[in-house]
């Protein structure tokens, strides 16, 4: 039974995750082991007065589990399996609203306090993946992404416990930020021959329907753009805007110039902000790293 409930809630994940030439991933099976999380160091924090807040490390090595997947893509499809699983991280628990009854709380927020350490192995069972180059590669990143969008927090999963209406406490979106994608600059070359052709990447959450993608400028390290989108927002006080540029390619998917964020707790409602943003290879490192070019917004 707890099979079969994972394996439909890992199903729906999935289906709002693909990318490249991806068109869908359909869990074949998933085949759960004995084996429990290692739960240390729990703290309670501090918290609204109709909650309590705990913070849990937690670690979980997943040797007999493995989930099949059968992948449809573009061109030839494709069976994985995923086993070897290591995931480890910072668990957030709310409890909220009190209850008279017991336990004396209605449902539980389940979340990440921040990106896990994640690890697992993928091999093709079935289907020639020679055919279709960096397959695995998509793969590994849909699994991390759909990981990190789902469960990071403000992203959260909420279980009921006592009978009532708690979908107050889902995230949804709560407003819309207005972006002008005005220009890029001093772009990276990713190309040998020839410049880069750059589009944009524009997103809050990267699930597939809420990614904005600008029109690609042909043969350019410096596009002018001046396009303009409305992307939802779930949190402010928590959530970035991420500008993805990538090089358009003929012969594979996309290729990887450059990324920002930008904190929109940083912005004012109804207040329009210029900006330059820095690309680089990983925002989220605290390391210096090597411009990978500039873009212009208005937000």
């Amino acid at each position: 039974a707890m099979s079969y409930l994972l394996k439909e809630k890992l199903q729906l994940v999935l289906d709002d995750y693909k990318m490249g030439f991806v068109e869908s991933l359909s869990v074949k099976s998933l085949v759960l082991g004995g084996r429990s999380p290692h739960f240390g160091g729990v703290r309670v924090l501090e918290g609204n007065d109709d909650e309590v807040i705990l913070e849990a490390m937690f670690s979980l090595q997943c040797e007999k589990e493995e989930v099949v997947i059968n992948v449809k893509t573009s061109g030839p499809d494709f069976t994985l399996r995923i086993n070897d699983i290591y995931i480890s991280g910072t668990l957030k628990l709310v409890f909220k609203p009190f209850k008279e009854e017991l336990p004396g709380f209605g449902a539980i927020i389940v979340s990440l306090f921040e990106d896990p350490d994640m690890g697992f192995n993928i091999k093709v069972l079935g289907g020639d993946v020679k055919a279709l180059p960096g397959v695995d590669n998509i793969i590994d990143n849909t699994i991390r992404t759909a990981v990190l969008d789902v469960l990071v927090w403000p992203n959260r999963y909420v279980y009921p416990v006592l009978p009532g209406d708690y979908s107050y406490l889902e995230l949804r979106p709560v407003g819309v930020l207005d972006v002008s994608l005005i220009e890029a600059t001093n772009l990276m070359n990713t190309d040998v021959l020839g410049k880069s052709d750059p589009f944009a990447l524009l997103f809050v959450r990267l699930k597939t329907e809420r990614i904005k993608r600008s029109s690609t400028k042909k043969n350019s390290l410096h596009p002018v753009w001046n396009e303009g989108f409305f992307i939802e927002v779930d949190d402010p006080y928590s959530q970035y805007l991420t500008i993805r540029l990538m090089d358009e390619e003929t012969v594979k998917n996309a290729e990887f110039i450059g990324e920002a964020k930008y904190p929109l707790k940083e912005l004012k409602p109804h207040e329009p902000k210029g900006l330059w943003l820095d690309l680089v290879y990983n925002p989220k490192t605290s390391a210096p790293e090597k411009s990978r070019g500039e873009v212009h917004l208005v937000l």
